[in-house]
């Protein structure tokens, strides 16, 4: 994890791996530690629904159906977490989770 301190403001940054859904979110610890309120949060993720390269941002919301993004807001309890969607594309029928985690084709590899 990195931090960050830009005038009065301090930033925090980790990668997905340590984040990862299935475990406790070192996101609430953090959160809670720092006395970081939900809506001072921006999660950013990967987006299976919106074409590569495309950014969505929400101030809240639902899952859309992201495992990452359903256990951070039962963790939290609350949708009021504002989030950034980086589209990745559609995946393969048959490879979806080896499509999420790999890496960009040599089609793709622009971005």
């Amino acid at each position: 994890m990195g931090r960050a301190h830009v005038k009065t403001r301090r930033y925090f940054a980790g990668e997905a791996g340590e984040f990862y859904e299935s475990q406790r979110l070192p996101l609430v610890a953090i959160a809670q530690f720092y006395k970081i309120a939900t809506p001072e949060i921006l999660v950013v993720l990967d987006d299976l629904a919106l074409p590569l390269g495309r950014i969505r941002i929400r101030p809240s919301g639902g899952t859309g159906g992201h495992n990452g993004l359903e256990s951070i807001i039962m963790q939290f309890g609350t949708e009021e977490i504002p989030r950034l969607r980086i589209g990745i594309g559609a995946a393969p029928r048959d490879g979806g989770v080896d499509y999420v985690l790999g890496r960009f084709s040599k089609k793709n590899d622009r971005w």
